[in-house]
């Protein structure tokens, strides 16, 4: 059974007693709050909401978080997300690669070599592939392989140059068309900037986050060469709870004034075990409701700094209390598996597709993958 609920209209005293009333019950229950990591501070720094710090909290900034800044403001002018949006991806985490090379004939002896280990899977066991002319490749239905570089897929100049990998299967006949069945983008977005991260060594190339679009028997032919080809480690990439509630909380709507495009309701996915007849709940705000109660959080902070930060996980607290009161279902204590938000969906299996946006917002796209740098490289628990 799923709720889908447009909550709480245009009535600012009623959007000011549900904060209010929300805000209460998680002062008394501050030792519960979603923790803050160390990642928060810049991301907040660089988002532009209205949970955005104030002046006076600029001014005060360290110099490390100032030079962030510059650096991010300097890589959006070039970025572009229109290669990344609207697709379905399965995060993968990755080791540094050994021996990785970015030349141009380093690519096309990279292409080579994952051409051959299709071929090679293809053969089902007829021993190891040569190379085949593109003519009988297509007469056999064959894959051919594209890498590239995506230098606008960067955080800063520190960051290497994101690869893009793209395998297409070929038409066995000039009636049917190329079909691309799977695609692969190795990236690192502000690693340098946004996490203690030590470089790697002399030899080593380090592209932690693994964006992959394909079949699993593809994906698996792709990851099993990466690992044998640059002795990587390569493995699934799962959110967390707190990774979803932070996602679902720094990009839960646009600002008033942007597009249409940007005015997604904050979607929240549960899931009920236990219970006969309902196996998950999905709980929809609007972003003119969301905007009501993240001013009306503010409004109670009174310019406090700490109780600014706790307002992060007071806004969730505030819609799932609302819920609460509602329907008498305690929505905080289950699950969460699922979040969507005006510039990306995420679900706890490792699974991301980032929204378009207008324009004026692609550095939204920036910064998530920015999260997910982080998120591939902090000590797992």
């Amino acid at each position: 059974i799923c709720f889908l609920l447009n909550t709480m209209e245009n009535n600012e005293e009623n959007n000011e007693e549900i904060a209010y009333t929300s805000l209460n019950k998680s002062r008394a229950k501050r030792r519960t709050s979603t923790p803050m990591t160390p990642i928060h501070q810049p991301f907040r720094s660089a988002r532009r909401g209205l949970l955005t710090p104030t002046s006076s909290r600029r001014r005060r900034r360290s110099l490390r978080q100032s030079t962030l800044n510059q650096t991010v403001e300097a890589s959006l002018k070039t970025f572009s997300a229109k290669d990344v949006v609207n697709v379905s991806w399965r995060l993968f985490r990755v080791s540094a690669l050994h021996n990785f090379q970015s030349g141009q004939t380093q690519l096309r002896r990279m292409e080579r070599s994952l051409q051959t280990t299709f071929q090679a899977n293809m053969s089902m066991g007829r021993g190891i592939a040569v190379e085949v002319p593109e003519t009988e490749m297509r007469s056999n239905g064959l894959v051919n392989i594209d890498i590239a570089l995506k230098p606008e897929l960067r955080g800063c100049d520190r960051d290497g140059n994101a690869v893009d990998i793209t395998v297409t299967k070929l038409a066995s006949n000039s009636d049917e068309k190329d079909t691309v069945i799977g695609r692969a983008v190795l990236c690192s977005v502000g690693i340098g900037e946004l996490v203690p991260c030590k470089p790697p060594p002399h030899g080593f190339t380090h592209l932690p986050l693994l964006l992959m679009k394909a079949s699993a028997s593809v994906s698996k032919t792709v990851v099993n060469w990466l690992q044998e080809t640059f002795d990587c480690g390569v493995n699934g990439l799962e959110f967390q709870d707190e990774d979803l509630r932070w996602i679902a909380t720094e990009w839960a709507c646009a600002d008033e004034s942007d597009d249409d495009m940007a005015q997604r309701p904050l979607s929240l996915h549960y899931r009920v075990t236990g219970l006969e007849g309902m196996s998950s709940i999905t709980y929809a705000v609007q972003p003119h409701s969301i905007r009501s109660i993240q001013q009306a959080l503010l409004d109670k902070m009174k310019g406090d700094e700490r109780d600014e930060e706790n307002s992060y996980a007071q806004l969730l607290q505030s819609i799932e209390a609302h819920f609460q009161n509602e329907f008498k279902i305690k929505i905080s204590s289950l699950s969460l598996t699922r979040i969507g938000t005006f510039v990306a969906y995420a679900g706890k299996d490792g699974r991301l597709k980032l929204m378009p946006v207008p324009g004026n917002r692609e550095e939204e796209s920036l910064l998530v993958l920015k999260y997910l740098t982080y998120m591939t490289t902090r000590p797992t628990t």
